[in-house]
């Protein structure tokens, strides 16, 4: 089991890569992630903002979930 899962809004312009898929769909993706993760009970934070505050976020969000354990 993971401690915390990271979920990225799609508040930050789209770079098509190998990874990606579906641009016009990145909402939707988003709120069933979420509402995937409510419903099975898991511990996120929701990252938001540009890549740098997402960045700045992220580690804080792991550093606070490694000093709770």
């Amino acid at each position: 089991p993971h401690h915390l899962y990271l979920l990225t809004a799609p508040d930050v312009p789209w770079v098509a890569d190998t990874q990606r898929d579906l641009p016009h769909f990145r909402e939707q993706f988003f709120q069933r992630c979420r509402q995937e993760l409510e419903r099975l009970g898991l511990p996120y934070r929701i990252l938001t903002g540009d890549w740098e505050q997402r960045f700045k976020d992220a580690v804080r969000a792991v550093e606070e979930a490694l000093s709770v354990g």
